[in-house]
Protein backbone atom coordinates (compact mmCIF):
# COMPACT_ATOMS: atom_id res chain seq x y z
CA UNK A 1 0.00 0.00 0.00
CA UNK A 2 2.75 2.53 0.84
CA UNK A 3 4.51 2.13 -2.68
CA UNK A 4 0.90 2.26 -4.44
CA UNK A 5 0.77 5.33 -3.26
CA UNK A 6 4.37 6.25 -3.45
CA UNK A 7 3.65 5.57 -7.29
CA UNK A 8 0.77 7.81 -7.61
CA UNK A 9 2.19 10.45 -5.73
CA UNK A 10 5.07 10.56 -8.21
CA UNK A 11 2.70 10.44 -11.26
CA UNK A 12 0.68 13.03 -10.16
CA UNK A 13 3.85 15.43 -9.42
CA UNK A 14 5.08 14.63 -13.02
CA UNK A 15 1.64 15.21 -13.99
CA UNK A 16 1.48 18.88 -13.00
CA UNK A 17 5.42 19.43 -14.18
CA UNK A 18 4.28 18.54 -17.45
CA UNK A 19 1.22 20.86 -17.81
CA UNK A 20 2.58 23.31 -16.20
CA UNK A 21 5.35 23.39 -19.26
CA UNK A 22 2.32 23.08 -21.75
CA UNK A 23 0.99 26.28 -19.53
CA UNK A 24 4.05 28.21 -19.64
CA UNK A 25 4.97 27.22 -23.51
CA UNK A 26 0.97 27.79 -24.37
CA UNK A 27 1.60 31.43 -22.66
CA UNK A 28 4.54 32.31 -24.11
CA UNK A 29 4.11 31.61 -27.53
CA UNK A 30 0.85 33.25 -27.66
CA UNK A 31 2.24 36.78 -25.74
CA UNK A 32 4.72 36.66 -28.70
CA UNK A 33 2.09 36.12 -31.19
CA UNK A 34 3.88 32.90 -32.70
CA UNK A 35 0.81 31.38 -33.20
CA UNK A 36 -2.74 32.05 -32.37
CA UNK A 37 -4.43 28.64 -31.23
CA UNK A 38 -8.53 28.48 -31.13
CA UNK A 39 -9.82 29.21 -27.75
CA UNK A 40 -6.43 30.00 -26.44
CA UNK A 41 -7.45 31.49 -23.21
CA UNK A 42 -9.85 28.59 -22.64
CA UNK A 43 -7.34 26.10 -22.77
CA UNK A 44 -5.30 27.98 -20.59
CA UNK A 45 -8.02 28.21 -18.08
CA UNK A 46 -8.57 24.38 -18.24
CA UNK A 47 -5.07 23.79 -17.44
CA UNK A 48 -4.88 26.13 -14.44
CA UNK A 49 -7.87 24.53 -13.23
CA UNK A 50 -6.32 20.86 -13.99
CA UNK A 51 -3.03 22.10 -12.48
CA UNK A 52 -4.71 23.32 -8.84
CA UNK A 53 -6.50 19.90 -8.97
CA UNK A 54 -3.53 17.97 -8.98
CA UNK A 55 -2.03 20.36 -6.58
CA UNK A 56 -4.72 19.56 -4.08
CA UNK A 57 -4.79 16.04 -4.45
CA UNK A 58 -0.83 16.11 -4.40
CA UNK A 59 -1.72 17.38 -1.03
CA UNK A 60 -3.71 14.85 -0.25
CA UNK A 61 -1.27 11.61 -1.63
CA UNK A 62 1.89 13.46 0.30
CA UNK A 63 -0.52 13.13 3.45
CA UNK A 64 -1.67 9.81 2.68
CA UNK A 65 2.53 8.27 2.11
CA UNK A 66 3.10 10.59 5.88
CA UNK A 67 0.60 8.41 7.56
CA UNK A 68 1.36 5.43 5.87
CA UNK A 69 4.76 5.77 7.32
CA UNK A 70 3.55 6.60 10.67
CA UNK A 71 1.70 3.04 10.74
CA UNK A 72 4.56 1.21 9.33
CA UNK A 73 6.71 2.61 12.16
CA UNK A 74 3.99 1.78 14.90
CA UNK A 75 3.27 -1.82 13.16
CA UNK A 76 7.39 -2.38 13.52
CA UNK A 77 7.00 -1.05 17.33
CA UNK A 78 4.09 -3.47 17.94
CA UNK A 79 6.00 -6.39 16.43
CA UNK A 80 9.06 -5.94 18.87
CA UNK A 81 6.35 -5.55 21.63
CA UNK A 82 4.59 -8.93 20.37
CA UNK A 83 8.22 -10.32 20.10
CA UNK A 84 9.46 -9.37 23.34
CA UNK A 85 5.99 -11.10 24.89
CA UNK A 86 6.65 -14.10 23.29
CA UNK A 87 9.97 -13.98 24.77
CA UNK A 88 8.95 -13.14 27.92
CA UNK A 89 6.57 -15.98 27.88
CA UNK A 90 8.93 -18.27 26.78
CA UNK A 91 11.52 -17.50 29.78
CA UNK A 92 8.49 -18.00 32.14
CA UNK A 93 7.77 -21.41 30.91
CA UNK A 94 11.82 -22.49 30.67
CA UNK A 95 11.58 -20.81 34.27
CA UNK A 96 8.88 -22.46 35.63
CA UNK A 97 9.93 -25.67 34.20
CA UNK A 98 13.41 -25.42 35.91
CA UNK A 99 12.23 -23.82 38.88
CA UNK A 100 10.62 -27.57 39.99
CA UNK A 101 14.18 -29.25 39.47
CA UNK A 102 15.90 -26.24 41.82
CA UNK A 103 13.27 -26.12 44.45
CA UNK A 104 14.19 -30.38 44.40
CA UNK A 105 17.46 -30.02 44.76
CA UNK A 106 17.29 -27.08 47.22
CA UNK A 107 14.61 -29.50 49.44
CA UNK A 108 17.28 -32.29 49.23
CA UNK A 109 20.09 -29.86 50.41
CA UNK A 110 17.46 -28.97 53.02
CA UNK A 111 16.60 -32.43 54.73
CA UNK A 112 20.76 -33.64 54.42
CA UNK A 113 21.07 -30.24 56.57
CA UNK A 114 23.83 -28.97 54.02
CA UNK A 115 23.91 -25.52 54.47
CA UNK A 116 27.21 -24.71 53.01
CA UNK A 117 26.21 -26.55 49.87
CA UNK A 118 22.79 -24.86 50.06
CA UNK A 119 24.54 -21.40 50.15
CA UNK A 120 26.75 -22.08 47.18
CA UNK A 121 23.68 -23.74 44.95
CA UNK A 122 21.68 -20.51 45.74
CA UNK A 123 24.41 -18.21 45.05
CA UNK A 124 25.01 -19.74 41.64
CA UNK A 125 21.35 -20.14 41.23
CA UNK A 126 21.09 -16.35 41.94
CA UNK A 127 24.06 -15.61 39.64
CA UNK A 128 22.65 -17.29 36.80
CA UNK A 129 19.35 -15.58 36.85
CA UNK A 130 20.99 -12.44 36.60
CA UNK A 131 23.17 -13.41 33.62
CA UNK A 132 20.43 -15.16 31.58
CA UNK A 133 17.96 -12.24 32.42
CA UNK A 134 17.77 -8.58 31.51
CA UNK A 135 15.21 -6.65 33.55
CA UNK A 136 14.41 -3.82 31.56
CA UNK A 137 11.52 -1.29 32.80
CA UNK A 138 11.41 2.02 31.72
CA UNK A 139 8.02 3.12 31.97
CA UNK A 140 7.02 2.71 28.16
CA UNK A 141 6.49 -0.74 27.04
CA UNK A 142 7.67 -0.05 23.14
CA UNK A 143 10.84 1.49 24.70
CA UNK A 144 11.42 -2.07 26.90
CA UNK A 145 10.34 -4.11 23.91
CA UNK A 146 13.29 -2.53 21.81
CA UNK A 147 15.87 -2.40 24.34
CA UNK A 148 15.30 -6.00 25.58
CA UNK A 149 15.67 -7.46 21.81
CA UNK A 150 18.20 -5.37 20.99
CA UNK A 151 20.22 -5.76 24.06
CA UNK A 152 19.73 -9.87 23.74
CA UNK A 153 20.58 -9.68 20.10
CA UNK A 154 23.88 -8.32 21.52
CA UNK A 155 24.20 -11.06 23.89
CA UNK A 156 23.89 -13.37 21.19
CA UNK A 157 27.10 -12.03 19.68
CA UNK A 158 28.85 -12.32 22.24
CA UNK A 159 28.58 -9.09 24.10
CA UNK A 160 29.04 -8.07 27.85
CA UNK A 161 25.83 -5.95 27.95
CA UNK A 162 25.38 -3.68 31.07
CA UNK A 163 22.04 -1.56 31.05
CA UNK A 164 21.05 0.76 33.92
CA UNK A 165 17.84 2.65 34.00
CA UNK A 166 17.84 5.21 36.57
CA UNK A 167 14.33 6.76 36.38
CA UNK A 168 11.34 6.02 34.64
CA UNK A 169 10.60 8.09 31.31
CA UNK A 170 7.65 9.78 30.41
CA UNK A 171 7.03 10.50 26.31
CA UNK A 172 3.86 11.87 25.01
CA UNK A 173 2.50 9.36 22.84
CA UNK A 174 2.78 11.39 19.32
CA UNK A 175 6.98 11.16 20.32
CA UNK A 176 6.85 7.46 20.75
CA UNK A 177 7.66 6.72 17.52
CA UNK A 178 10.59 9.66 17.33
CA UNK A 179 12.27 7.87 20.61
CA UNK A 180 12.09 4.37 19.10
CA UNK A 181 13.72 5.48 15.78
CA UNK A 182 16.55 7.35 17.95
CA UNK A 183 17.24 4.26 20.11
CA UNK A 184 17.10 2.08 17.55
CA UNK A 185 19.54 3.63 15.39
CA UNK A 186 21.88 4.02 18.54
CA UNK A 187 21.76 0.60 19.25
CA UNK A 188 21.97 -0.71 15.68
CA UNK A 189 25.40 1.84 15.56
CA UNK A 190 26.82 0.15 18.62
CA UNK A 191 26.17 -3.41 18.04
CA UNK A 192 27.63 -2.96 14.25
CA UNK A 193 30.75 -1.75 15.82
CA UNK A 194 31.18 -4.74 18.23
CA UNK A 195 30.56 -6.65 15.62
CA UNK A 196 32.88 -5.41 14.03
CA UNK A 197 35.96 -6.38 16.42
CA UNK A 198 37.72 -9.95 15.83
CA UNK A 199 36.53 -12.60 17.81
CA UNK A 200 38.78 -12.67 20.15
CA UNK A 201 38.69 -8.85 21.16
CA UNK A 202 36.34 -7.88 24.31
CA UNK A 203 33.18 -6.38 23.15
CA UNK A 204 31.40 -4.54 25.91
CA UNK A 205 27.87 -2.48 25.20
CA UNK A 206 27.05 -0.27 27.65
CA UNK A 207 23.34 1.72 28.30
CA UNK A 208 22.33 4.01 30.64
CA UNK A 209 19.13 5.73 31.20
CA UNK A 210 18.57 9.06 33.18
CA UNK A 211 17.24 11.89 33.96
CA UNK A 212 17.33 15.41 36.25
CA UNK A 213 14.16 18.39 36.77
CA UNK A 214 15.37 19.03 33.12
CA UNK A 215 16.46 16.57 30.88
CA UNK A 216 16.48 13.17 30.13
CA UNK A 217 19.94 11.59 29.63
CA UNK A 218 20.59 8.11 27.33
CA UNK A 219 23.88 7.35 27.31
CA UNK A 220 25.73 4.17 25.14
CA UNK A 221 29.22 3.55 25.15
CA UNK A 222 30.62 0.46 23.22
CA UNK A 223 33.93 -1.25 22.05
CA UNK A 224 34.95 -0.35 18.29
CA UNK A 225 37.84 -1.43 16.14
CA UNK A 226 40.80 0.77 16.28
CA UNK A 227 39.97 2.70 12.83
CA UNK A 228 36.74 3.97 14.17
CA UNK A 229 38.73 5.38 16.44
CA UNK A 230 41.07 7.17 14.74
CA UNK A 231 38.13 8.19 11.89
CA UNK A 232 35.84 9.24 14.88
CA UNK A 233 36.39 13.35 14.45
CA UNK A 234 38.25 13.03 11.04
CA UNK A 235 34.27 13.67 9.67
CA UNK A 236 30.97 14.61 11.36
CA UNK A 237 28.97 12.81 8.73
CA UNK A 238 30.56 9.68 8.67
CA UNK A 239 28.99 6.61 9.56
CA UNK A 240 31.49 5.27 11.21
CA UNK A 241 29.17 3.02 13.66
CA UNK A 242 27.67 0.85 10.91
CA UNK A 243 28.07 -1.04 7.94
CA UNK A 244 27.40 1.23 4.73
CA UNK A 245 24.11 -0.71 4.30
CA UNK A 246 22.48 0.10 7.12
CA UNK A 247 21.81 3.57 6.21
CA UNK A 248 21.42 7.05 7.53
CA UNK A 249 22.20 6.17 11.51
CA UNK A 250 23.64 9.50 12.53
CA UNK A 251 21.71 11.91 10.43
CA UNK A 252 18.76 10.41 11.75
CA UNK A 253 19.85 10.43 15.40
CA UNK A 254 21.25 14.27 15.16
CA UNK A 255 17.84 15.34 13.41
CA UNK A 256 15.86 13.88 16.11
CA UNK A 257 17.57 14.73 18.62
CA UNK A 258 17.69 18.65 17.16
CA UNK A 259 13.85 18.46 16.62
CA UNK A 260 13.38 18.17 20.27
CA UNK A 261 15.85 20.88 21.01
CA UNK A 262 18.50 18.29 22.60
CA UNK A 263 22.53 17.78 22.20
CA UNK A 264 24.40 14.57 20.72
CA UNK A 265 27.90 14.41 21.73
CA UNK A 266 30.21 11.61 20.73
CA UNK A 267 33.71 11.33 22.70
CA UNK A 268 35.86 7.96 23.51
CA UNK A 269 37.24 6.89 26.47
CA UNK A 270 39.13 4.06 27.73
CA UNK A 271 39.07 2.34 24.17
CA UNK A 272 35.14 3.15 24.49
CA UNK A 273 33.14 5.39 21.58
CA UNK A 274 30.21 6.82 23.76
CA UNK A 275 27.46 8.63 22.76
CA UNK A 276 25.42 10.61 24.78
CA UNK A 277 22.05 12.22 24.14
CA UNK A 278 20.20 15.03 26.29
CA UNK A 279 16.82 15.87 25.68
CA UNK A 280 14.34 18.59 27.42
CA UNK A 281 11.94 16.63 29.61
CA UNK A 282 9.10 19.10 28.40
CA UNK A 283 9.72 18.51 24.88
CA UNK A 284 9.32 14.90 25.23
CA UNK A 285 6.64 15.02 27.60
CA UNK A 286 5.05 17.24 24.94
CA UNK A 287 4.34 19.93 28.18
CA UNK A 288 4.75 22.85 25.69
Amino acid sequence: MLKFHFKISIFIILLQIFLLVVLMNNLIMTQWGYYRQFSSESLDVFLSLLIFILSLLSIVAIRQLYKNSRYLQQYETEKLTFKHISEQNRLYREHKHDLKNHLAVISTLVKKNDLEELNSYLTYYSATLDENMIYVNTGIKELDALLYNKLNQARESDIIVEFTCNSKIKVHPRYIVDLIALMSNALDNAIDACDALESHEKRVLKVVLDCDPLDYYFYLANTCPQRFLENLFCDKEREIFQKPEKGQGLPIIRRIVKRFGGEAEWSTNEGLVELSLEIPRFRLEGSS
